[in-house]
């Protein structure tokens, strides 16, 4: 009896450690030697911080990349992060290695989840959070969420060709990481910047004044 209660107590600890889906974010491969380091808008090295967040979206790929060709735009920006469907906790760039990131989100999914059946993005931002990221690089990944059945566990690799660059550019400038030099992939404006801003802001004060 004592034996069969051991039994069944090392079942339950073990279950208890299943994380549930994973899926494995990284810009660089280590078995084929692609890397695809991360740049700033104006082209400098994006070598640490910020934040890689892994999800999806409650529509379809082209309503995501319409909201984007909006930016910047500060409302816009607004919208696509709280729309954001967030899988398992984020992480940072130069965690680990500089200019480089990887970092296994688990997250347990079930049938009805809004994630499954919708593809793989990861969204990478200059802030320590989304809301604050002034700039951002999306991309989207062939592979699809699904549930555990009994686990999911599936690889985001934005170096990968397959991968799609929704937002950002790429064959940015060299950048010099842990692994070497490469072409990087830039990030885009999600705001404008403060000087532009100003500008408008004017503007618009400018055109009221008059209207009156």
């Amino acid at each position: 009896m004592k034996k069969a209660f051991l039994l069944f107590a090392a079942v339950l600890t073990s279950a208890t450690l299943v994380q549930g889906a994973s899926v494995v974010a990284t810009n660089y491969d280590e078995a084929s030697g692609r890397q695809l380091p991360l740049s700033s808008a104006s082209g400098a090295g994006f070598l640490t911080g910020g934040i890689v967040a892994v999800g999806t979206w409650n529509a379809s790929n082209s309503d995501v990349a319409g909201l984007f060709a909006q930016l910047p735009n500060p409302q816009v920006w607004e919208q696509i992060v709280n729309s954001f469907v967030r899988f398992g906790n984020p992480s940072t760039v130069g965690g680990g290695f500089s200019g480089l990131f990887e970092a296994d989100v688990q997250q347990p999914l079930v049938a009805a989840d809004v994630q499954v059946g919708k593809n793989i993005y990861t969204l990478i931002g200059n802030g320590a959070t989304l809301a604050g990221s002034t700039e951002a690089a999306l991309v989207l990944d062939p592979g699809t969420f699904n549930f555990d059945n009994p686990l999911f566990a599936a690889r985001a690799e934005i170096s990968n060709p397959t991968a799609t660059v929704v937002f950002g550019s790429l064959n940015g400038p060299s950048v010099t990481t842990a692994l070497g030099a490469a072409p990087s992939l830039k990030f885009g404006a999600t705001v404008p910047e403060p000087f532009s801003a100003t500008l408008l802001f004017a503007g618009l004060a400018l055109g009221f004044r008059r209207r009156r």
